[in-house]
């Protein structure tokens, strides 16, 4: 049962447009909440991108924090016209 409302849970925050679900140490079987992450999919991108992703959560989470903080700063420079 207890899987099962997992399974459900994981389908609902799968519906939300532009988020995935990413393991954050890597492993594809391991469906332990705590390795769970919602990200928006331009975040995913971005840490896939320049190679933040690791074995360790510890590091995935502070390379997902700092593309999701590039990618505000982004769009900030890009609203307020200027060059980086």
């Amino acid at each position: 049962m207890y899987l099962l409302q997992r399974n459900i849970d994981y389908e609902i925050v799968l519906n939300y447009k532009g988020y995935n679900i990413i393991f954050l140490d890597g492993d594809r079987t391991n469906f332990d909440i705590s390795n769970l992450m919602c990200v928006k999919r331009s975040v995913q991108a971005r840490t896939a991108v320049t190679c933040r992703f690791s074995n360790n959560p510890a590091i995935t989470k502070a390379g997902i924090a700092i593309s999701s903080l590039e990618i505000k700063l982004n769009e900030l420079t890009k609203k307020k016209g200027g060059k980086k």
